[in-house]
């Protein structure tokens, strides 16, 4: 064939591929939502069908060879970066067999809906043996992979390029030495009074106030889609269709809040990636703590800028007028920064944050480690939450059951969002050296600072590292400080602690 038969050939796999992804994709979201508990097995015969068949699509010997051959072709760099990704991708699964692969994935659905069925009331040794399934077949099948390092290394590598254990070590290590002082001087500081952010906000009000906004950061139904679920979630599945979940809690008007926000930086990561991308691995494929950095820069540095909150808390007063009507800015602002250790990690203020990541870490690094019995996985978390926070976890439900993580198998996923909280302060130092954020902030000017991350980071999708993208955009590699300082000088000023 010549180069461009070849290239057509790849572009009706590829859209093959997207159709099947679509409908997985959908399917996926249908199951978040908790789907009737009867018709489930029915449903898991459908699905299996279809993942089977998606499978023999995706994973086809004969779309590898058409890749090598493609390879040795003058590529223009689109096609280049396809062809290097899907070649990369086809590599790690062309080894796995289709029924183990399908086993796998029945075992995924049944861990994804007994921790929805039991995370609830706690109960984590009713959980436990779908987590060993899971856990002993998802290990079978990366078996079948011929990679060279741990299994954990090589899971911390998918999800970030670049980074394995030795890395993360050092990441954390830095983190704990700077962010633990900080953490204890401000415990010894009075405590910010934030008892108003917890009386009760009907969730009917609270999704009316969640339109305004989503209105004032300008995620809009042309586009997005926003609805409910157990744990908040994204699910791209175009470029121009993205959903997203929140939860809404009646005793804390911060949570849905934040998570929404959190939420719609993947959404506009995603939706901004350039148009010549999309529909290819490029716009679907970017790097966890690349996506988690879009979040984490949105939910924190925007989410949680006095600016942002200028424009917005009259709009929440409004809908709120007995719970906020006496309550300042200033008030607000300090109550939404309180500094405590908390049982819940999307709960937790950003000082706090990463110590959650690095008791989830820690514990990952055990379980692929084989230093710890899956049964006793609760009892672990207890004493990491002591150690690290000083707290007693009363229950699994906020332990170990939390998080959908590991019962949908995202092994190696959490460090990615301290990493991307990281990522998140170095490009923002850039942004605010370009535009003024506050003042767009402050003037419902929200997309004007989407649109410099688009031009900046969101466009390239995966066609480069968020390493490279944050060389580009600051002249320098990746530095841990910008994050560290980020968090010292903003918490110094809340709290009073002069320069520390």
């Amino acid at each position: 064939m010549s180069k461009k038969e070849m290239l057509e050939e790849l572009n009706r796999w590829e859209e093959r591929v997207n159709a099947y992804q679509y409908v997985q994709g959908l399917i996926n979201l249908d199951l978040n939502a908790k789907p009737p508990i009867l018709g489930m097995d029915s449903a898991q015969k459908k699905i299996s069908l279809l993942i089977g068949e998606s499978f023999a699509i995706e994973y086809n010997p004969e779309i590898y060879n058409l890749l090598l051959e493609l390879e040795k072709e003058d590529l223009n760099p689109l096609d280049a970066r396809r062809v290097e990704l899907y070649k990369k991708k086809l590599e790690k699964n062309l080894s796995l067999p289709k029924e183990e692969y399908v086993d796998y994935r029945n075992k995924l659905t049944a861990s994804s809906q007994a921790w929805l069925k039991y995370k609830h009331n706690g109960d984590w040794k009713s959980y436990v043996p779908y987590f060993k399934d899971l856990l002993a077949s998802f290990k079978k099948l990366q078996s079948y992979r011929n990679e060279e390092g741990s299994l954990y290394d090589r899971l911390l590598t998918e999800h970030q390029e670049g980074w394995n254990k030795k890395r993360y070590d050092d990441f954390f290590f830095a983190l704990k030495k700077e962010l633990l002082p900080l953490l204890k001087e401000i415990q010894k500081r009075p405590q910010i009074d934030n008892s108003f952010l917890h009386q009760s906000y009907p969730a009917d009000v609270q999704r009316k106030y969640m339109q305004s906004l989503l209105d004032y950061i300008g995620y809009t139904s042309d586009w997005g889609k926003i609805s409910e679920s157990e744990h908040p979630l994204t699910s791209w599945l175009s470029a121009n269709d993205i959903r997203f979940t929140t939860k809404y809690r009646e005793k804390d008007i911060s949570a849905a809040i934040f998570s929404t926000i959190h939420e719609s930086g993947h959404a506009y990561y995603t939706h901004q990636v350039d148009e010549a991308y999309h529909d290819t691995i490029i716009a679907t494929s970017m790097e966890a703590a690349a996506q988690e950095s879009q979040s984490r820069l949105c939910e924190n540095h925007l989410g949680h800028n006095y600016a942002f909150w200028e424009a917005q808390f009259p709009v929440l007063k409004d809908y709120f007028p007995n719970q906020l009507g006496d309550i300042s800015l200033d008030e607000f602002y300090r109550a939404i920064h309180k500094v405590e250790a908390s049982a819940i990690r999307i709960e937790a203020d950003e000082i706090t944050y990463p110590f959650h990541i690095m008791i989830r870490y820690e514990i990952e690094k055990m379980i692929f480690d084989g230093e710890v019995e899956i049964e006793q996985l609760d009892e672990l978390w207890k004493e990491k939450y002591k150690e690290y926070l000083g707290m007693d976890i009363h229950n699994a439900a906020e332990g170990i059951l939390q998080d959908m993580h590991w019962p949908y198998d995202y092994f190696g996923y959490f460090p990615t969002y301290a990493l991307g909280s990281a990522f998140a302060s170095q490009i923002y130092s850039c942004l605010e050296k370009e535009i003024d954020v506050e003042e767009a902030l402050r003037n419902h000017q929200y997309p004007k600072v989407m649109n410099w991350l688009k031009q900046n980071v969101h466009g390239y999708g995966n066609m480069i590292s968020m390493d490279e993208v944050i060389r580009r955009i600051s002249g320098e590699s990746f530095q841990v400080s910008y994050y560290i300082s980020y968090l010292k000088e903003k918490y110094s000023k809340i709290y009073g602690l002069g320069a520390f």
